[in-house]
């Protein structure tokens, strides 16, 4: 979803999924401009850890944005419920990210203006939960970008610190979306795409060595809303998720 000129985007672990995106926004007066989404996701080609049966599950993501006088806030749950022949069958799976971003162009009064970049932000993130139990804590610069045909084009650069054992790496993050209209029908094209490098620990628990990862989710949701002018109220689509070592 676009929020003012920041933008926030829901990390649902499904490879191939359908998708339905219901959204609340409003100005409120302890902030620029606050958004609240409930998405449920239904997934399935998923592998077990052996890789030898799929498994269905579906999500329901809850996330909030807002953009203040510093910079935004973002954080978002996901209720994971698997079902077949999934370690974590039996009961669901809750994980969650909380970022909190310190605007250059906001703290300073300024515009930073260089070339396509819009603006410069500090930002702090932690995600906890999810099949690993995962901690980590991240910090670094995150990039603005005007880019034509986009509405957000962002970089994200962290230094990466996982709790669960000593080992700390650094993540890069690109960050999207867009929309488009074909025959009076809008479309939205947005997603991320996350990579890790191999960390300097010697193992992350019960996975063992903590190889690089990397993964990727773009979507394409169609703005259901804006048939009867509540443009991002409704969206319906499809997201393709792609992870290469989930678990480093």
């Amino acid at each position: 979803m676009k929020v003012g000129n920041y933008y926030a985007i829901r990390r649902v672990m499904v490879p191939s999924a359908l998708a339905v995106l219901v959204g609340f926004g409003a100005p409120v007066q302890a902030a620029d401009y606050q958004e609240t989404s409930i998405a449920t996701f239904y997934g399935w080609n998923n592998e077990n850890f052996a890789g030898d049966d799929e498994f269905e599950q579906d999500v329901t993501t809850i996330e909030h944005f807002s953009s203040t006088s510093y910079g935004s806030n973002f954080f978002f749950f996901d209720i994971t419920n698997f079902t077949g022949n999934n370690p974590n069958s039996d009961g669901a799976e809750i994980y969650g990210e909380h970022t909190t971003a310190f605007s250059y162009n906001k703290l300073t009064g300024g515009d930073i203006g260089i070339g396509p970049l819009d603006d410069i932000s500090l930002a702090f993130q932690a995600n906890v939960g999810g099949g690993a139990d995962s901690r980590v804590g991240l910090v670094g610069p995150q990039f603005q970008f005007n880019v034509p045909g986009f509405n957000v084009f962002n970089i994200q650069t962290f230094w990466r610190n996982d709790f669960n054992a000593p080992d700390h790496t650094y993540q890069i993050t690109l960050v999207w979306n867009s929309d488009f209209n074909i025959g009076g029908n809008r479309f939205v094209f947005e997603g991320y795409a996350d990579w890790v490098p191999e960390g300097n620990g010697s193992d992350l628990g019960p996975f063992g060595e903590h190889r690089a990862n990397s993964n990727g989710a773009p979507r394409l949701l169609l703005d259901v809303g804006n048939y009867w002018g509540e443009k991002n109220k409704l969206l319906v689509g499809t997201e393709v998720q792609y992870w290469v070592n989930k678990f480093g």
